[in-house]
C-alpha cells in the first residue's frame, strides 16, 4: 500500500528515443484512435478507451 513515488527507482538504461514500426500478420489491420478514443470500423465508430487516443 505503498505510493508510486515510495518506491520509483530511476532506470539506469536509457531511452534512444525511436519508435520501432509494428507489423501484424494475416487480416489483421492497423487502426488510428483519435484523441478522444475512438476508432472507425465498417463505418462504425467505436469507443475503444482514452489511454488509447492517439
Amino acid at each position: 500500500m505503498k505510493r508510486p513515488k515510495e518506491v520509483y527507482k530511476k532506470s539506469p538504461r536509457m531511452w534512444k528515443g525511436e519508435e520501432d514500426e509494428q507489423e501484424y500478420g494475416g487480416k489483421m489491420k492497423v487502426r488510428m484512435v483519435n484523441d478522444r478514443g475512438f476508432f472507425n470500423l465498417r463505418q462504425r465508430r467505436i469507443f475503444m478507451g482514452n489511454p488509447f487516443a492517439g
